[in-house]
């Protein structure tokens, strides 16, 4: 498994942001009616819900983004009919057509516990919407930009009855004439087991890695079933590839896998080191030589031994029995007329290597051997001591009286600049051997949100760092399958910004990184820009210097008093929508837009 570190991109920091200038210029907002209110299923007051339902299904984006076509979006109504509702460039009208109806709905609908319908558009011509009763839809649906109706290529309840979940994330692919469409859909379930206390969740959330196949023209049929198991719900979870990846505080791994058997597969954390094989030999080094020590045999006698000793190779065994003790080129030159060997305590085999170079620190004995244990000299133990006591004694901890303090304490610290308490992780999970590619660590960050997500990549995330929100944008390797995390935009101060809003709904952002957007719970949307060209001469009111560059927030004050239900952004407008009505409001200053 490897350790993957984020690293920043300097280029992309700003040290001297000065903080968002609220602009009173109006943003130009648009109002559209909807004839049918939209579907919006709130949790009932139940008491078999737990915390991992309510951060599972309590809060949905109820807008869903079509990231294949620009400024197109979707929403589900009180019939369970899927509408588009596109914004025409030319002009301000408002098309509003059916394009799917989903079955049974009036029956559907009035099943107890039911969740909010769901849908996901995997590629331009396939989407899936799952209804929240437990049954799911593979639609085929053409150009969506022709209005064409949708038409069902698959129907049925993959996860069996009864069993309500949401559509995560959804890849198709092609392999001769064969289609594999993977659909990862999210769940919580009860423990099989019972809790070992009270602090110990009933339930256990599940995301259930489902592969559908295809022949030419023909429907869809689930051919696999992968399940992963968590005691928390992710933050972040998409297919990438033949791996999974997902971003949670609880440990996540597979426990379900309907073509292959699921092996106990354990983590650096968890391994014991009783399951070490023992070292074959220690060794230590100093600035003048190396020793390589040996435990034998108590018959082993000094005539017993063979020892080749060359400035770059060694060849060192028994000679009756033929056993090799240390054999190969070494890392680096030894004097070897210098060098030489001994047999003390009677059982123990001294080897001891001058070096060609004083000073230079061996990483190995022998290239490619690495079954030695490197023991650290009791000199050089005594020196890093000496080196490291004035950081570990009690009188580091004494500020210098000659030195002024600095500007910052623990004071100036907010209750959000705390870290959180949980630790958290990424983890990159392959499908076919469900051990785990890679972890990174992020217990060092905050969540703040997950990105748009935009056509053909995996939706980025941000992660604040000190009082920036930070964008990674995940990339798989199509050759090795190895993945690595791009800093690829900054929101200053964004870290602050979002703290600040104690009713804030959701989050999103522009594709281009260009602005984002924080939504109340009602009414209010408020947008931050990215610093741009100051048209007019600005000036700091501390510091009196002129600004060449000024960052804009707008609020954004719907006339509407319902509940905000969804909010998209594409690169020129912003998307909101309530029980009745989308407001499209035009963010970027677009002189070719209608809006």
């Amino acid at each position: 498994m490897e350790h993957y570190k984020l690293v920043l991109s300097r280029d992309l920091i700003d040290p001297n942001f000065a903080g968002y200038k609220l602009s009173l210029d109006s943003l130009p907002t648009y109002c559209f009616n909807i004839g049918q209110g939209v579907d919006a299923k709130q949790l009932e007051s139940n008491e078999f819900y737990s915390y991992q339902h309510i951060r599972a299904f309590g809060i949905q984006n109820h807008l869903f983004l079509d990231p294949w076509n620009d400024d197109s979006f979707w929403i589900v109504d009180e019939k369970w009919s899927i509408r588009k509702a596109p914004v025409s460039k030319e002009s301000e009208e408002f098309s509003y057509d059916c394009q799917f109806e989903i079955p049974d709905s009036s029956e559907r609908q009035l099943t107890p516990d039911r969740i909010n319908v769901t849908l996901h558009f995997t590629d331009p011509h396939w989407s899936i919407v799952s209804d929240g009763t437990g049954w799911m839809y593979i639609l085929k649906t053409g150009d969506r930009l022709q209005n064409e109706r949708w038409k069902s290529s698959y129907g049925g309840q993959p996860l069996g009855e009864s069993k309500r979940f949401i559509i995560l994330n959804s890849t198709l692919t092609s392999v001769e004439k064969l289609s594999y469409l993977e659909v990862l859909c999210l769940h919580v379930d009860k423990c099989s087991e019972q809790p070992e206390n009270q602090s110990t969740s009933a339930f256990v959330t599940k995301l259930e890695w489902l592969t559908f196949t295809s022949g030419d023209e023909n429907d869809f049929v689930l051919s696999r079933t992968r399940t992963l198991k968590s005691s928390d719900v992710p933050d972040y979870a998409v297919l990438q590839g033949s791996s999974v990846i997902v971003a949670c505080k609880k440990p996540v791994s597979f426990v379900f896998d309907s073509l292959k058997t699921i092996e106990c597969i354990k983590n650096d954390e968890e391994t014991s080191h009783d399951d070490k094989p023992a070292a074959a030999y220690t060794w230590t080094q100093n600035d003048e030589e190396v020793t390589v020590t040996f435990k034998l045999s108590p018959e082993t006698q000094k005539d017993d031994i063979c020892c080749t000793i060359e400035a770059k190779y060694l060849d060192l065994r028994i000679r009756n029995s033929q056993t090799v003790l240390l054999s190969g080129d070494f890392v680096k030159s030894v004097k070897a007329d210098e060098s030489t060997w001994l047999i003390s305590d009677g059982s123990l085999l001294e080897l001891h290597l001058t070096k060609v170079v004083n000073g230079e620190v061996w990483d190995n004995v022998v290239d490619g051997n690495n079954f030695g244990q490197f023991v650290f000299d009791p000199e050089q133990l005594s020196a890093i001591n000496e080196q490291l006591a004035p950081f570990t004694s009690d009188d580091a901890l004494k500020p210098d009286p000659n030195r002024p303090l600095k500007s910052f304490n623990v004071q100036q610290l907010e209750e959000c600049d705390e870290l959180p308490e949980e630790s958290a992780s990424i983890w990159q999970l392959d499908g076919e051997t469900h051990s785990i590619l890679q972890q990174v660590d992020i217990s060092s960050y905050q969540w703040l949100f997950c990105g748009t997500l935009t056509r053909g990549s995996a939706p980025p995330l941000c992660l604040r760092h000190d009082v920036d929100g930070i964008i990674w944008q995940p990339e798989v390797s199509p050759d090795d399958g190895s993945l690595t995390w791009g800093h690829v935009s900054t929101f200053n101060a964004f870290g602050y910004v979002q703290a600040s809003k104690q009713e804030r709904k959701f989050t999103v952002n522009a594709p281009n990184f260009s602005f984002v957007a924080i939504a109340d719970f009602v009414r209010h949307v408020f947008v931050y820009h990215q610093p741009s060209t100051a048209k007019n001469a600005v000036r700091n009111r501390k510091t009196g210097e002129a600004a060449g560059t000024v960052a804009k927030q707008q609020v954004i004050s719907l006339e509407s008093v319902d509940l905000i239900l969804g909010v998209q952004a594409s690169n020129e407008r912003l998307f909101v929508l309530t029980k009745k009505a989308i407001y499209v409001v035009r963010v970027a200053d677009m002189i070719d837009s209608a809006i």
